[in-house]
């Protein structure tokens, strides 16, 4: 098996059993959340009926206050009350999820729909009981009226009279605490004025008496209604509501009891298996690693020593390890390539050594040829300049002194021998200047350039102001440079903007700087008559032209000197141009 392989097997056994372990706990997780949220939904429940019980019970006082004193603030309270519920049984359908919801907020409004109905009959019952009780006693009124005119100062009469007012006395007494007894003597009483009063022929008053009876009967029929209903009816309602929901937190306080002795067992289950995964992977681990060790470690062992001494150049005679058919072969292989190698390199680079020496010995050569071509390249140019100037003059000479013995013809040679000399002077000139780039005059030192172009624009004098060119400079920075060679780079590319302006056209040049990392580029644009693209490196080299001298002046050396005083500061120059629309020359140089 490769060593591949069984570094991939060793990890691929820990890998499995770290994601056995984290989707053990990730099912486990899930399993306890769920248990958690249900103890939670359990604890909410039981204390929503707790709250509901103690609502109810203020529910029953009220009413009980109000079957004692009749107010209606005990009315309105009992209103609020209800609104209480009302607000438990919302929060409990909001926050609770489980199962025994519905039926608890069934009951609850079952409870509250029959209690309040009852409470609302007991209210007309109170009112209709007040109604009879009025009744009676107007009615009473006019029977003790009546006696006292009947009395005459008959003592049967008086005795009547006093009797039936001990009757007032028992109503009263039996509105205060209804019993059964005061009826009874409600009753003995009103016979006895019956029988007093029965002598008289008073048909009316019987009839009165019956009637009071009969209404005191009502009386006590409304009052036992009412009280049955409040102390048996609504009574028994709380009683049976209290009994529901007591029978719902038991429920609930046993189920929230299973789910935390579960929550406890899992957790102790979780953790040990937990414990159990995490010391078989450190064990299989510790296996798997040294097994791979042991396997690999000594080959690999062997192999380091081998490359060691290999990359020494040492001498080695026997590559170990080639009898293995893993990755441990292929790079005994590799130590027998590499011995090979060594062996070769040995030669080539004894071979390199000599072609080296040889070099070394034609560059040497080579640099004295370049000086000596430089060196004649100037002594040529400086020394041409003097015999060039004497034919010159001379040429010039013979024209003015004989100029009247001489036909056209030789006038016009003449004109011709004397400025082909001025040309062969202007090219002398700036093949000298060519060779000076490099040779002489290349100290460098910190150089304001905008000082420089100042000095350019003052060179230019009033031909700046007489060929309408206007001139717009950005920001130059100080450069590290040979202040003489920058002038001369500015003044080509200033002088070249003006002499290739548009006619019946401004010249519009501008010069700016940009900073880069290592370089500072400087660029010079104008609205000049441009340059075809197919011409760019052709302006940059020596004695080339893109105009014939009638049209335009020059040697065609002022862009190849700048080309060298850029490589002289280890820059470039190059173009961007289109006809008719102006060029502009990017002047680079380092830091």
């Amino acid at each position: 098996m490769r060593i591949s392989s069984k570094i991939s097997l060793g990890f691929g056994i820990i890998i499995i059993l770290m994601l056995g372990n984290i989707s053990f706990g990730v099912f486990n997780n899930t399993k306890t959340q769920e248990a958690i949220d249900e103890v939670k939904e359990t604890s909410f429940l039981l204390e929503s009926i707790y709250n509901l019980e103690r609502v109810v019970i203020e529910l029953q006082l009220s009413v009980l206050i109000f079957s004692k004193t009749g107010n209606a603030s005990s009315i309105r309270q009992v209103t609020k009350i209800d609104q209480k519920i009302e607000v438990l049984l919302d929060l409990i359908n909001k926050n609770s999820q489980g199962v025994n919801k519905k039926e608890l907020i069934d009951k609850v409004n079952s409870f509250r729909k029959n209690y309040l109905g009852g409470f609302k009959r007991y209210i007309d019952d109170r009112k209709n009981k007040d109604k009879l009780y009025e009744n009676c006693r107007s009615l009473a009124k006019e029977i003790k009226s009546d006696l006292s005119s009947l009395i005459k100062g008959d003592i049967n009469f008086i005795k009547a009279s006093n009797t039936f007012s001990n009757t007032e006395n028992l109503m009263v007494n039996f509105i205060e605490e209804p019993d059964s007894s005061i009826v009874r003597s409600f009753s003995r009483e009103l016979i006895a004025v019956k029988e007093k009063i029965s002598e008289l022929k008073t048909g009316d008053l019987a009839q009165k008496i019956d009637q009071y009876e009969q209404k005191f009967s009502d009386l006590v029929q409304s009052i036992r209604g009412y009280l049955f209903l409040s102390n048996v009816v609504l009574a028994g309602q709380v009683s049976e509501f209290k009994y529901t929901t007591k029978s719902f937190r038991e429920n609930l306080e046993i189920r929230e009891n299973e789910l935390l002795m579960s929550l406890s067992n899992d957790s102790q289950v979780t953790s040990n298996v937990e414990i159990s995964l995490a010391i078989l992977l450190v064990a299989l681990g510790l296996f798997s690693s040294w097994k791979i060790g042991h396997s690999i470690s000594a080959p690999l062992t062997k192999m380091t020593d081998t490359f060691s001494n290999l990359s020494r150049g040492q001498v080695v005679n026997v590559i170990p390890g080639l009898e293995y058919k893993d990755e441990i072969g292929e790079m005994a292989k590799a130590a027998q390539v590499f011995k090979e190698k060594n062996q070769e390199t040995e030669e080539l680079l004894k071979r390199s050594q000599q072609a080296e020496l040889i070099m070394k010995t034609q560059t040497e050569e080579l640099g004295n040829v370049n000086s000596e071509l430089e060196q004649f390249a100037y002594v040529a140019s400086h020394d041409l300049q003097e015999p060039l100037r004497m034919v010159a003059s001379y040429v010039q000479l013979l024209g003015q002194e004989y100029k009247d013995e001489l036909d056209e013809d030789a006038m016009e040679y003449i004109d011709f021998a004397s400025e082909g000399a001025k040309r062969m002077q202007l090219l002398i000139s700036d093949l000298l200047n060519l060779s000076r780039v490099g040779r002489i005059d290349s100290e460098v030192e910190k150089v304001n350039s905008s000082e420089v172009f100042e000095a350019v624009c003052k060179d230019f004098g009033e031909r700046l102001k007489l060929d309408d060119i206007k001139i717009e400079r950005g920001s130059l920075p100080v450069i590290d440079a040979n202040p003489r060679q920058i002038h001369q780079v500015m003044q080509n590319f200033l002088g070249n903007a003006i002499k290739y302006k548009q006619k019946e056209k401004s010249l519009d040049f501008k010069v700016d700087c940009e900073e880069q990392k290592d370089y500072w580029v400087f660029s010079f644009q104008d609205n000049g008559i441009g340059i075809d693209s197919n011409h760019f490196d052709r302006v940059f080299k020596i004695f080339q032209r893109l105009h014939s001298r009638s049209e335009y002046e020059g040697s065609g050396m002022g862009l190849a000197i700048v080309k060298k005083i850029a490589e002289q500061h280890q820059g470039k120059v190059w173009i961007e141009s289109k006809v008719d629309q102006g060029s502009t020359f990017f002047f680079l140089i380092r830091k």
